[in-house]
């Protein structure tokens, strides 16, 4: 287990408890808990699968980096050096892409979840819809 996952087990051990209890809940009201548990835990494994791909792309970036000195020439040297610095900004720029592709992606499904679990909400796409 690592450390990043290490987290998740008080709140892991805690859903049998939280399943036991909406047992007393009206239907309603459990099915919408329910879902909203399983909402916020993909949202947390996305969550955790991005950072551990950035953490394994800026591993491979700084493998790159011992190769520079392996350069024979100063324009080699220049070359590569360039290189890792625009490799540096490329990754940088995708991950910060990827991590507001992920926000927009979460700030959909939720609204799309409390459309689906408040009836004024649902009242108000019905008479927004033609």
């Amino acid at each position: 287990m690592t450390a990043r996952e290490h987290h998740l087990i008080p709140a892991l051990n805690a859903l049998p408890l939280a399943q036991h209890n909406t047992a007393l809940m009206p239907q309603p009201l459990q099915t919408a808990l329910q879902s909203w548990i399983q909402l916020n835990m993909s949202a947390q494994q996305r969550l955790l699968q991005t950072q551990h791909d950035n953490l394994q792309a800026w591993g491979a970036w700084l493998q790159r980096i011992p190769q520079i000195s392996r350069a024979n020439t100063m324009s080699k040297l220049a070359e590569q050096e360039m290189n890792v610095v625009m490799s540096a900004g490329q990754l940088a720029s995708q991950q910060l892409v990827d991590l507001i592709s992920l926000q927009e992606n979460l700030q959909v499904n939720y609204s799309y979840w409390f459309s689906l679990h408040n009836p004024v909400a649902g009242q108000l796409s019905n008479k927004l819809s033609p």
